[in-house]
């Protein structure tokens, strides 16, 4: 899908507000907060006729504890965890699955797991280890959207931690924008995440340093950086949305929507009538698995004694 900014540009046109200013227009601001609605409106239901299609997986080191409370950043609902394995040595090939169960079968004591239960943002695991690691599959959500506010100008940064942040001042930074948000996001001129989630205090507006929270910031694993990376607002953003092509005039169509209300418009009704219909071919579309759906093989026992 294009870059947001130039969806901004189709819309202001198709709702005649494309006069800006201090004093007059609608704020580009309002802009992604629609799209960003927008999107989350739609894939919550993609995800309800069909949950297959945002997952992603982690893993994570048993500690000794029965309960985990580490849920991904990028984790849409707290309750979409798709599955939980288990591998005593840690190793890809050893993962077997869990299964979920109710708080009614939970027990809790040392050994090797079976089975997992949610509580709230919790995962309990019975039995509970204290080596080895656990893989989750689950349904991560888009990436709010935001346009380019700036880019890196210098950074210091270790195998694991940022100590050090400054944006370029000149155009198109805004020294306004930071009091917006208390995250940063780096991103590549493509809009793939670089480094997400970096909390600020504050950014010189003529300078361009920025305070970060804590002194230094531990990134996620997989993080990178390079001056010259394009800046987002956000804990998770980015400048494009990671949904399908064919979700482009859906998106169009409900911000357009969100500014003629906002304009008090009489023409809302008539895009109402058009929304509706790309709403129901866009989930058509998506509720459809083409492939042939076998049941699945969790026990692998029988392969390992045929060898």
């Amino acid at each position: 899908m294009r870059r947001i900014e130039l969806l901004i540009t189709q819309v202001q046109r198709a709702t005649e507000n494309e006069r800006v200013g201090s004093t007059d227009g609608i704020s580009a601001e309002e802009y992604y907060q629609y799209f960003s609605d927008g999107q989350v409106m739609l894939q919550r239901r993609i995800l309800a006729v069909n949950n297959k299609l945002f997952r992603t997986s982690d893993t994570f080191s048993a500690s000794g504890a029965e309960s985990y409370d580490n849920a991904p950043a990028d984790m849409f609902a707290r309750n979409m965890i798709a599955s939980l394995e288990y591998s005593s040595s840690s190793l890809a090939k050893d993962y077997v699955p869990l299964k979920k169960r109710t708080q009614g079968e939970r027990f809790s004591e040392t050994g090797t797991p079976s089975q997992y239960m949610l509580e709230s943002g919790l995962i309990l695991v019975n039995a509970y280890p204290s080596t080895g690691s656990f893989r989750r599959v689950y349904n991560y959500k888009l990436p709010r959207l935001d346009k380019r506010r700036t880019t890196v100008s210098s950074h210091t940064k270790s195998a694991t931690a940022l100590s050090a942040l400054t944006l370029v001042t000149t155009t198109p930074f805004d020294s306004a924008d930071y009091a917006l948000s208390d995250y940063l996001t780096i991103v590549g001129w493509d809009g793939t995440i670089k480094m997400r989630g970096i909390p600020y205090t504050a950014v010189n507006s003529g300078t361009g340093v920025v305070t970060i929270q804590g002194t230094t910031y531990t990134f996620p694993s997989g993080s990178t950086l390079t001056n010259g990376d394009q800046v987002c607002l956000g804990e998770y953003a980015a400048t494009h949305s990671l949904l399908d092509d064919q979700c482009e005039d859906f998106m169009l169509t409900y911000c357009q929507k969100r500014i003629l209300m906002r304009d008090s418009s009489q023409d809302v009704g008539d895009l109402e009538s058009v929304l509706q219909p790309m709403i129901d071919d866009i989930l058509e579309l998506y509720s459809d698995d083409p492939d042939v759906q076998e049941v699945p093989v969790t026990g692998f026992s029988y392969f390992q004694d045929c060898d």
